[in-house]
């Protein structure tokens, strides 16, 4: 089973606390993911085609900057492993925006070294918008993400902290739910610590 529940996400998450202050409370992001076989298609680059539906609402005057999916390698898997198990299309996403009505469309890039403005230093998958279209996100959106895998897809283990979003300042993270690709790299957790534990640590 494909984990995303891993230690280095739950102390990203503590970390992020002080930049998000109340609106960590009150914000939101969530997303799932499914899983196509698309095997017989030769023109795509891999057998398993995966379809994320990323949902916000930043509780804020301020439009999202870039939306983070960090897939809990926490050092077992290396940024190369995730790099050959993953082929994004591009634009990587899109989403609606503002000025209404206007698609907004992602570029995806993998940050070996994480995020360092969230305190995140593993691998992740960074989707920032395409600046120069004239459109952009707004606090509250929905984004559709694709990308392609020879991995057969694993049930996403839940409670997780896999998706993170940046506003201004400010950060707001969430869980994915549905399934993922199931890496060779199976990254488990050395320690796990349940749903209840992580929201006692923000006062829910």
């Amino acid at each position: 089973m494909y984990r995303l529940k891993t230690t280095a996400i739950f102390l990203s998450f503590i970390l992020a606390l002080p930049l998000a202050g109340t609106a960590l409370a009150q914000c939101m992001i969530t997303g799932v993911s499914d899983a196509e076989w698309v095997g017989d298609d030769l023109s795509v680059p891999a057998n398993w085609k995966y379809t994320m539906t990323i949902v916000w609402d930043t509780d804020s005057p301020y439009g999202v900057s870039h939306v983070n999916l960090v897939p809990g390698a926490a050092g077992r898997c290396t940024c190369e492993e995730l790099e050959s198990a993953f082929f994004w299309v591009d634009p990587a996403g899109y989403s609606d925006g503002e000025p209404e009505p206007c698609t907004v469309d992602y570029m995806m890039m993998i940050e070996c070294g994480g995020d360092p403005s969230l305190d995140i230093e593993e691998p992740l998958f960074k989707f920032e918008y395409y600046e120069d279209t004239g459109c952009e996100p707004g606090n509250t959106g929905v984004m559709t993400a694709v990308f392609y895998s020879p991995f057969a897809p694993a049930d996403i283990e839940v409670p997780n902290l896999a998706l993170v979003d940046k506003h201004a300042q400010l950060s707001c993270w969430g869980e994915l739910t549905g399934v993922f690709p199931g890496l060779p790299c199976d990254p488990l957790p050395e320690q796990t610590t349940t749903w209840g534990t992580i929201k006692s640590f923000y006062g829910q």
